[in-house]
């Protein structure tokens, strides 16, 4: 039998149970008979009563070959609710301000500067979760780590310094097996497929003649998840050489494949095997690849020191794995640390707050009590795995994880102190997407993912609505995003600023909160499922709701992998019992459309309460109490910063401007695809299955009397329409030290229709329904004439990430429900981390390209994504000749709309980006396809007038 998750089951609390403890009221029970932690789980380790515990509610893992999980064939059916929120199994004790005792953690600090010359030992290993739940449903709770910590030390160095790290790869051998070239999804197969597999005793390889090689001697930049035990090391955000240093040693290389001493040991027992084929050719001399190492690597972080960086600007940066393949598995246990470039930024704001260019700052100093904070915050949907693990899933760092603990922890202020918050969103899938906000009182998570707060009056928990919510929010004021201060002109040059958070949109209603919109249905209205849809229907309803959803004032919204440096000064009005706070890390419903599909279907089913969505996060608790500070005006300190370096100087029109004077340098970029269970129906012409009959269950199979396309096993997610090849001789080429403007697409693009049983054609199978690519304001326009008419293919907005060089981002582009595209970016500003918005939202930016000549990558940061192929490989050349930017006789201004940059740069039609998501070239010499090897055209819709 498959073993798959099956609907949630409501376990009886026993009557014994006190009054003021709250039980666990929902756990997954699976096919295999194990369950999550109820009670007595609890009662035996003494949490009972105790500060909030940590559970972790884990999605269906992605399938290993010879396994397989998935969901049920009839995605018509009703909405499993997902596991209680992990950070709330009993109410947590009210924090006491007067009393708290400071509970905070952070990391330890390696600073190179103490050991000059010396290296930092980074070592990989898998090890036990540490803390109280260790086996709860899983008897090898493991994880993978930087020496049993995570997240890894915190690095802090100087701006023309070099890091110096042995990486240290000490896992065992890789037992995992991949399918390379053309192999379906197994959890996305047709019911006859399904049948044949489990008459043939579960194998689904022996009904699937996939090409299957074991990873140990995999060898390749294969594109899907594999090879769970090789690493490498990533500097995220840091301007430094790609590859190889001139003398050897490794700089930013995510090209190595540091692998593991038995893989090596394993590759020379059976080198004469058929999964080490490779082995045989002729010039091929060693047990290695050229991109491959044993073991361990040793790296040099060269930074400043460069025509454009005499001084690497200061910022948060961080460090985790990258190895093509892995990264999810690695980075989403808890494989990553804070790498933190201090210079004159900080030099400035540590003298003004406490007379000392280089203090301490994990102590307090001055008038103010200033210090800083560090916060890691990880939410993972997608559970880690390795095929030597017990079910071959690793447990993640506790989901929710704020540096590495599930808990949130205690921070104590006087009242008017003031604070600096290095914040890292270090999720790494679709959930991830956060407001970071300080409200009002000691908020938590309930048992429904609901946020509550502590009354004192009633000694109660009570929950809060997301108005309530917006009132508690504090004031935050932002210093940084992606590691670079914020700037702008101010009397005709750039300037540093800090910006007041309460300003940004001060006073705009929250479509997403309030009152019923006023065309909401009778019927709708009676359900909260109903008012929820209703409200997200309006966030898109026109441009001005748009923005007002997604710019809110004190708060920032950050996508998987951004960082934002805020400061926060407690109130100083906190009474003589003191006050407080909570840091909260939001969840976001706007990140993709399976929000709004969930509550239709709950819709449809009369399913009252709207689904719960991403985890809500509690980064910790402010108690803040006793004599206040004295007053002080943050933004004082924007008096105080340094001059912007040429460097963090936007880009010029002049800059992009190429040599011959003919026009400006500028290029496209398109995201594009769909995960395997949002994968449309499509009948595969006769022809191609004539032609073709070697990819008979590879790539299609005979359904319901015809030919239905399989969804691919590394599914459909590409860029420009390629997946991922380190060589691909198709790569963008910029020219060195020259600049270019950028303009980002996203053509994953939801899909609209007919989901009642009695109307679909004999080849439907599972969730996949013949789709058909319409405006959102159309889908939603027949759903509320006939609710069978529903979302079928959901789309999530990409972070799209570049290494080396940082981008000035002039606009992120957000499509009403009509497709006309909206700008919520307040004010430009560096990143090295940007969200595409979906069903062909857009992004601009211009970017720099000097020191370094090299190939580095840009990819999504939905590590998953980017392990399946959403990942480009890039090259900085010294030769103009080489370079292949398109020239256009102008670039974007401040003042344009966004029709006059669909005219310079046409946007995808809604046909052409069905097309495009739908199929995809895998360049890979030896494991590459092209999928699906027909052209693909969006079905007609019929009018239902």
């Amino acid at each position: 039998m498959s073993r798959k998750q099956s609907r949630s089951t409501r376990i009886t609390p026993e009557a014994t149970e006190p009054r003021e403890v709250r039980e666990v009221r929902e756990v997954w029970v699976r096919e295999d008979g194990q369950r999550g932690v109820g009670r007595r789980d609890l009662l035996q380790l003494g949490l009972l009563g105790t500060a909030a515990g940590a559970l972790r509610g884990a999605a269906p893992a992605p399938a290993q070959p010879g396994s397989r999980r998935g969901r049920s064939g009839a995605a018509a059916g009703p909405t499993a609710r997902p596991p209680i929120s992990p950070q709330f199994v009993v109410p947590p004790t009210p924090v006491d301000a007067a009393s708290a005792p400071e509970t905070w953690i952070e990391p330890w600090v390696w600073k190179p500067s103490l050991w000059p010359g010396q290296q930092l030992q980074l070592n990989v290993v898998e090890n036990e979760v540490p803390g109280p739940i260790v086996g709860f449903g899983n008897d090898s709770s493991v994880l993978f780590s930087y020496g049993g910590i995570t997240p890894g030390p915190t690095i802090r160095m100087k701006g023309d310094e070099i890091l110096f790290v042995k990486l240290r790869n000490l896992l065992g051998e890789d037992l995992g097996k991949t399918p390379v070239g053309p192999a379906p999804d197994l959890n996305e197969l047709t019911p006859e497929l399904d049948a044949a597999i489990e008459k043939a005793g579960g194998d689904p390889y022996s009904v699937i003649p996939a090409d299957v090689r074991e990873d140990f001697c995999l060898g390749e930049h294969t594109n899907g998840q594999h090879s769970a035990h090789v690493s490498n090391l990533h500097t995220h955000g840091l301007h430094v050489r790609p590859g190889r240093n001139p003398d050897g040693t490794h700089s930013d290389n995510v090209i190595l494949r540091v692998i593991p001493q038995r893989d090596l040991e394993r590759r020379r027992r059976r080198a004469g095997d058929p999964t080490c084929e490779w082995l045989r050719d002729p010039e091929q001399t060693t047990f290695l690849r050229d991109d491959e190492q044993v073991g361990e690597a040793n790296y040099e972080f060269r930074i400043g020191n460069t025509p454009a960086t005499p001084m690497h600007p200061p910022g948060t940066f961080w460090y985790h794995p990258h190895s093509h393949g892995s990264t999810h598995n690695q980075v989403s246990s808890g494989m990553a640390g804070f790498l933190l470039v201090e210079g004159d930024v900080d030099v400035a704001i540590n003298r003004a707050m406490t007379g000392d260019p280089d203090p301490d700052l994990e102590q307090k100093h001055g008038e103010w009590d200033y210090r800083e904070r560090l916060m890691l915050v990880q939410a993972v949907l997608n559970t880690p795995k390795d095929p030597d693990a017990e079910n071959e899933e690793l447990r993640s760092p506790p989901n929710p994880a704020i540096n590495g603990s599930a808990l949130p922890r205690v921070m104590t202020m006087r009242p008017g102190a003031v604070e600096r918050w290095r914040v890292l969103n270090g999720s790494v899938d679709g959930r991830g997407y956060r407001r970071l906000m300080v409200l009002a009182g000691q908020y938590a998570v309930d048992e429904d993912n609901e946020l509550v707060r502590w009354d004192a009056a009633t000694k109660t928990w009570q929950r809060r609505t997301r108005e309530q919510v917006e009132g508690d929010k504090q004031q935050l004021w932002q210093l940084a995003f992606d590691g670079i201060t914020l700037m702008e002109e101010r009397g005709g040059e750039m300037r540093y600023v800090i910006r007041d958070l309460a300003r940004q949109n001060a006073g705009a209603p929250f479509p997403l909160a309030g009152p019923v919109p006023s065309d909401c249905p009778a019927k709708w209205r009676e359900t909260a499922n109903g008012r929820e849809l209703c409200r997200y229907e309006n966030a898109y309803r026109n441009g001005e709701n748009v923005y007002d959803t997604y710019v809110r004032p004190n708060e920032v919204y950050m996508a998987p992998a951004n960082r934002a440096d805020v400061f926060f000064q407690a109130p100083r009005d906190a009474g003589s019992d003191g006050e407080v706070y909570t840091v909260l890390a939001h969840k976001v419903i706007v990140h993709a459309d399976n929000p709004e599909q969930g509550m239709q279907k709950n819709l449809a089913q009369g399913v009252e309460a709207p689904p719960q969505g991403p985890v809500q996060i509690v980064i910790g608790w402010l108690a803040v109490s006793g004599d206040p500070c004295p007053p002080f005006d943050i933004e004082s300190l924007t008096a105080e910063l340094p001059p912007v370096p040429d460097y963090l100087k936007p880009v010029r029109d002049d800059e992009l401007r190429a040599a011959s004077g003919s026009g400006f340098r500028t290029r496209v970029i398109e995201y594009s695809g769909w995960g395997s269970q949002d994968y449309p129906l499509i009948e595969v012409p006769q022809s191609f299955v004539d032609t073709h009959p070697e990819l008979e269950n590879l790539r299609y199979a005979r359904h319901g009397g015809g030919w239905v396309l399989l969804p691919a096993a590394i599914r459909s997610m590409a860029i420009d329409g390629r997946k991922f090849d380190p060589t691909d001789p198709e790569r963008p080429r910029m020219e060195l030290d020259t600049a270019e403007e950028w303009v980002l697409y996203n053509s994953s693009t939801m899909l609209w229709g007919d989901v009642d049983p009695e109307d679909q054609p004999p080849t439907r199978f599972k969730g996949h329904y013949r789709s058909h690519a319409i405006s959102r304001a159309e889908g939603q326009r027949r759903f509320r004439r006939d609710t069978s008419f529903q979302i079928t293919s959901r789309a999530v907005d990409h972070p799209f990430h570049i290494h080396q060089n940082p981008f000035w981002v002039t606009r992120i582009e957000v499509p009403d429900e009509n497709g006309e595209l909206h700008n919520v970016l307040p004010h430009p500003r560096w990143q090295d981390v940007v969200w595409i918005p979906r069903n062909r939202g857009r992004v601009v930016f211009r970017s720099r390209f000097p020191d370094y000549v090299g190939t580095f990558v840009e990819h999504c940061h939905l590590l998953l994504h980017e392990d399946n192929g959403m990942m480009q490989v890039l090259e900085i050349t010294p030769f103009a000749d080489q370079a292949n930017y398109v020239l256009r006789p102008r670039v974007t201004s401040p003042g344009m709309s966004a029709e006059q940059i669909s005219e310079l740069y046409p946007r995808p039609t809604r046909e052409q980006a069905y097309r495009r998501s739908a199929s995809f070239v895998d360049p890979n010499h030896a494991t590459g396809q092209v999928y699906p090897g027909f052209e693909v055209e969006p079905p007609p819709l019929e009018d239902d007038e």
